[in-house]
């Protein structure tokens, strides 16, 4: 969510801070960054045309500019990326070509940027051939002429790429890094076609990691730092749905003394710092920096071998997040800040008294402490929170938080594992008797129950897909959005009301219908006989991480309700589990002062706690892991099979968490023939899926690991890491067990952070849509002018996004006066798209997402089978806005049906009338923003 908080103009005294004299009085400015200004560097050459960078791009060269390396003739300056903090991965997705005159009229060639951004570009694009494609594989950039080329400028020294796996011909990318080639001939082609590659009209992507190390063709290992990458397209379709630029630095110190023990002395470096991770010659695997005694010694977590090291060369990070040197306005007087904290304030820190917390955090400005405190002792808190880094009034950078408690509460007081501070972090989730506390907490998003969906896949709900959008009559349903994570899953629901926007299980026995999401709260908003609103927070203050809401019903009983595997049931609850909307919670910025510029705004993650064996399947699924975010075997992951077996989809189960298996359609021929892949930053994973201890192998980097089961019945069975991984871009692989069938569900991956938001849509020509990935740290939120705008506003040109915000179509003819369904939702025909932004699909209704003024359009094409009696029209939540009347019968043709309202959230909108003809030129249905 955008960070903007001033609303004052600034009173001072002229001051001179950093050489730079103000006059803060005259500086009616808020908060901001001000990003420096890279320079192209055609082919590595200066502005003159003639001189060579030298050095690492983005730094001074001898004209005084600071370069980015670029091919593309005619490029432009670019605002520097170096912004706020760094740490992990961000991704972007490819949505849209917006061409650009400039590159285009001197390079000779049409060069596009991808949505927008000035520093994602493609070109030669002379003969029509490649294109920005929206389809049944989802919306993203296809190429099938050789010479194609994607050029990406940003501050990273690892990268991922999100394309379509399949078998077609070789993909063989040339790859280069600001100019020196990487990989001249990398073949990303699979062995098994992906069962992604399914007419599902969502995103097929996945995840592949690519080297840009010194083992590639590259000299040495790409530093962290401004870097261009371009790939070279071959001839052969490549679908690009994206990128994950990975941000995380490390630093060698060449002054090392041991001998056989933890002690290391060293000369005196402030940037070494309790949790690093170390590597070199003699220090064993995984070790890290246990404790810092003084500025030239500290403890490493294992004894040094190999005997006596004198200024040996170390390397240290991972663990750290990067704050490169920038510019920033805060309280009115400009400062240059620069820093490598660790990316978890309390890093090291186990009790102490205020002054130990002071230490580390601004406690004016920090809400949630108070709980972790026991006399006059505070203890860690380890259930994961909000931190936010901002720059104070004399230029230092501070640290505020928001903290979860030791223990969550819910809607019906009940108390499990309950801790008292002090205790072992040994509970996935710990919940106590205390009314909910809804001081910690804000919205991240609300969702309509109809959301969970996008027509089904164009079936109306009649084929594979069922989903919440086609849902009516009862159904086993299931969807996972964009993110990989936020899901539904249900078995036998249907809608309840008069309205026919809630969604609700049947009377039967053993229905179930749950939510997954990522957070530390859910509430659910029903009006289930269509006057009487029913609001309900479940529960608040839960770990930060992944949570899986259960509601079961057997027969006309209230539902027994499950929080991560903990019964909360609540006695007099919605008698059928209905809910309209459903509201994930997140940690409440903390009180920044309204003066000062944030420089970085993410979630820490609750620390790790694997959950338990369970022994019934019920128990798998309504529960995962403590401080994990889950990725659904439906999304992101690359498959591979040797053995000439397929991968397949599994249409949407109730006994799969988020909904979904993947499996062989046969069995392993070894433990390396069929596989998964998800690069990630992180440092453990757990493997689900049915009979997951006998039926998956684990690996990393294609390096077999040792494991640790977690044991049950059928489905209730998973995998972990029986060791972390060092932190960092690691490939977690889930394989199939030679002799089994590899049966997947996903994985629960333990990484440090995530965004603050997570929740925020993405908006691209077609959707609005949930970006996903590890996105550990965001930028784009970040205030960087003198009038607020954010980094994503001054670097991301929307113009072309355009108003219209719906657009559909019936796949059948309707010659009654019905009310006209419409299940052509997504995907394209010729050049009419259909999608929906601002609204959601309820089967014969949408539901409007947003207050505003709109415009409803809506033609057809009659016949004499058209009862001519009646008027074909618009309706809003059942009364007529906008119609039209069919003359003569004996004179069919088009009929046309235009009306503007405004409509609050929640307002429905239907139509009503008969179409003789079903093909998209005989059919409009479109709703434009008018405001």
């Amino acid at each position: 969510m955008p960070i903007r908080r001033l609303e004052k103009s600034y009173t001072g005294t002229t001051s001179t801070i950093g050489g730079d004299e103000l006059a803060a009085s005259t500086i009616p400015v808020k908060p901001h960054i001000q990003p420096g200004t890279l320079q192209p560097a055609l082919a590595g050459k200066l502005l003159d045309g003639t001189t060579s960078h030298s050095g690492n791009y983005g730094t001074a060269q001898s004209d005084g500019h600071s370069y980015y390396y670029t091919d593309i003739k005619g490029s432009k300056s670019i605002k520097d990326p170096r912004i706020g903090a760094h740490f992990g991965s961000q991704r972007h997705t490819f949505r849209s070509m917006q061409k650009l005159e400039q590159e285009t009229a001197i390079h000779g060639e049409e060069i596009f940027s991808l949505d927008g951004r000035e520093n994602i570009r493609v070109g030669n694009f002379p003969d029509g051939s490649n294109y920005m494609t929206n389809n049944q594989w989802g919306n993203f950039l296809s190429s099938n002429r050789a010479g194609t080329f994607l050029e990406i400028t940003g501050y990273f020294n690892n990268i991922n790429i999100i394309i379509r796996s399949y078998t077609a011909s070789s993909k063989t990318l040339a790859i280069t890094v600001n100019g020196v080639t990487a990989h001249s001939a990398l073949d990303l082609k699979s062995t098994v076609d992906s069962p992604l590659n399914i007419s599902r009209y969502v995103g097929v992507g996945a995840v592949r990691n690519i080297d840009i190390t010194s083992s590639s063709s590259l000299s040495s290992d790409t530093v962290l730092g401004i870097n261009t990458i371009k790939f070279t397209m071959p001839a052969t379709d490549v679908d690009f749905h994206g990128i994950e630029l990975i941000a995380q630095d490390k630093f060698t110190d060449a002054t090392c003394d041991y001998n056989n023990d933890p002690t290391i002395t060293h000369d005196a470096n402030t940037r070494i710092v309790a949790g690093l991770t170390v590597t070199g010659t003699g220090i064993p695997a995984n070790a890290t920096v246990a404790s810092v005694t003084s500025s030239t010694e500290f403890e490493l977590s294992a004894a040094t071998t190999g005997g006596s090291v004198t200024n040996g060369t170390l390397t240290f990070g991972t663990n750290n997040i990067q704050i490169p040197s920038q510019n920033v306005v805060s309280y009115g007087k400009k400062f240059t800040v620069s820093d490598n904290p660790h990316y978890d304030p309390f890093n090291g820190f186990t009790s102490g008294n205020l002054a130990a917390v002071q230490a580390l955090i601004d406690t004016s400005t920090s809400l949630g402490m108070s709980n972790w405190l026991s006399s006059s002792t505070y203890y860690r808190p380890f259930n994961g929170g909000r931190v936010v880094k901002w720059i104070a009034s004399d230029g230092t950078i501070k640290t505020s938080v928001t903290m979860m408690p030791p223990n969550a509460q819910n809607i019906n007081g009940t108390a499990s594992n309950a801790h008292t501070l002090g205790a072992t972090n040994d509970d996935a989730i710990n919940f106590n008797t205390t009314a909910i506390d809804h001081s910690l907490s804000e919205v991240a998003k609300t969702f309509f129950a109809r959301e969970f969906g996008n027509g089904a896949a164009n079936t109306a709900g009649l084929g594979n897909w069922a989903d919440g959008s086609m849902l009516q009559n009862a159904d086993d349903i299931g969807y996972v959005m964009d993110d990989g994570l936020t899901s539904i899953f249900a078995n036998d629901v249907e809608v309840w009301g008069t309205n026919g926007l809630t969604v609700a299980m049947e009377s039967t026995s053993a229905d179930s219908l749950s939510n997954l999401f990522i957070g530390t709260g859910v509430s659910l908003v029903s009006y289930a006989d269509g006057s009487t609103r029913y609001s309900e927070t479940i529960a608040l203050n839960l770990p930060y991480g992944s949570h899986v809401l259960r509601q079961e019903r057997t027969g006309n009983n209230h539902p027994d309700i499950w929080l991560d595997g903990i019964s909360i049931t609540k006695s007099g609850f919605n008698s059928k589990g209905a809910y309209q909307e459903i509201t994930f919670h997140q940690p409440k910025m903390p009180p920044i002062p309204t003066d000062a510029c944030i420089i970085a705004d993410y979630m820490l993650m609750a620390d790790f706690v694997a959950h338990a064996s369970q022994t019934s399947n019920t128990a798998y699924i309504t529960r995962v892991s403590k401080g994990t975010r889950w990725v659904s075997a439906s999304r992101d992951w690359h498959y591979e099979d040797t053995d000439g077996e397929d991968y397949v989809l599994d249409q949407p189960t109730p006994n799969a968490l988020g909904g979904f298996y993947i499996y062989i359609n046969g069995t392993c021929d070894s433990d390396t023939s069929a596989q998964a892949k998800l690069p990630c930053f992180g440092t453990n994973f757990i493997s689900r899926g049915y009979d997951a201890e006998n039926r998956h192998r684990l690996y990393v980097d294609d390096s077999a690991k040792s494991r640790t089961d977690m044991t049950g019945a059928y489905q209730a069975t998973g995998t972990r890491l029986a060791a972390n991984e060092v932190l960092g871009v690691n490939t977690f692989q889930s394989h199939g067990t030679a002799g089994q069938n590899h049966n997947f569900n996903g994985c629960e991956i333990v990484t440090p952070i995530h965004t603050s938001s997570h929740y925020q849509p993405f908006e691209t020509p077609y959707l609005k849509e949930l970006v996903g990935g590890d996105r550990n740290m965001e930028q784009t939120n970040l205030v960087v002018t003198p009038d607020g705008k954010t980094w994503d506003e001054v670097t991301r040109k929307t113009d072309y996004l355009g108003n219209l915000v719906l657009s559909v179509r019936p796949d059948d003819a309707f010659t009654n006066m019905d009310e006209i369904r419409c299940d052509v939702t997504r995907g394209s025909v010729g050049t009419r798209h259909y999608f929906n932004k601002d609204f959601a699909i309820a089967y014969d209704k949408w539901i409007c997402l947003k207050d505003g003024w709109y415009e409803f359009h809506a033609r057809v094409h009659t016949n004499d089978a058209i009862n001519t009696s009646d008027y074909f029209r618009w309706e809003v939540n059942g009364s007529t806005i906008g119609q039209s009347y069919q003359q003569d019968a004996d004179r069919p043709g088009p009929m046309v049906a235009s009306a503007t309202g405004f409509l609050k959230r929640g307002d429905y909108v239907q139509l009503f009338g008969a179409s003789a003809n079903n093909n998209a030129g005989a059919q409009d249905f479109r709703i434009l923003r008018l405001k």
